[in-house]
């Protein structure tokens, strides 16, 4: 292990043989590391790295996990750690963390087999997909492995807002509101129109940002 798995596995480094890896990351990271333990496979196979925020260090990082291969088959296997804390937070992480939540202006997703880091400013919207979420810009679509909320408290741009359970939306790119009785939906996008709707629970987000009666 080097430093930095030392720091975020915190007690592991104390007696770590013998001892499940699980346990030594914070509790709400758990069900990410034991899928990427169970779907780990050859260097050569193995899935894209995944995303996660580790408030107990203050860092962003994305994890990649794969097997260790021996002439018996699997050995064991090798975590490696991409600390992307100083890059998604315009290299002024310290000064953009309140108490363990970070303050992200780009959000780190993968495509093509590459780590991107998708500007703030760019994105439309954000919908929840499980234990992930989709990123909407104007002209592409992006899976991202970090959760809604892990992303809720994290943006660094106001105009960022909860419009729905599933739903986080950039208000400043809206172009379009929808109002039919009780419903409303969000329109942005220009040629690749995005609709998002808005929850009766955060409509008076949306009345109170664009003045509406």
């Amino acid at each position: 292990m080097n430093s930095v798995a030392m720091e975020v596995l915190g007690s592991l480094q104390d007696s770590p043989l013998g001892e499940e890896i699980i346990q030594f990351h914070p509790k709400k990271s758990r069900a990410k590391i034991r899928m990427l333990l169970d779907g780990s496979e050859c260097p050569l196979d193995s899935p894209p790295p995944i995303s996660m925020m580790i408030n107990a260090i203050d860092r962003l990082l994305m994890i990649k996990v794969s097997k260790m291969l021996g002439e018996g088959g699997a050995m064991g296997t090798c975590m490696v750690f991409y600390d992307l804390t100083d890059l998604a937070t315009d290299g002024n992480s310290s000064a953009s963390v309140t108490g363990n939540r970070f303050a992200i202006s780009k959000i780190p997703v993968y495509k093509n087999k590459r780590i991107i880091l998708v500007d703030l400013k760019d994105v439309i919207c954000i919908k929840a997909e499980g234990h992930y979420c989709s990123l909407y810009t104007e002209d592409n679509e992006y899976l991202c492995n970090l959760s809604l909320s892990d992303l809720e408290s994290a943006l660094s741009i106001a105009s960022f807002a909860r419009v729905h359970r599933s739903y986080i939306a950039n208000l400043d790119k809206i172009c379009e509101i929808e109002r039919n009785d009780k419903k409303m939906v969000l329109k942005a996008g220009g040629d690749n129109e995005v609709s998002i709707p808005v929850s009766l629970n955060y409509q008076s987000v949306i009345k109170k940002y664009f003045s509406l009666s």
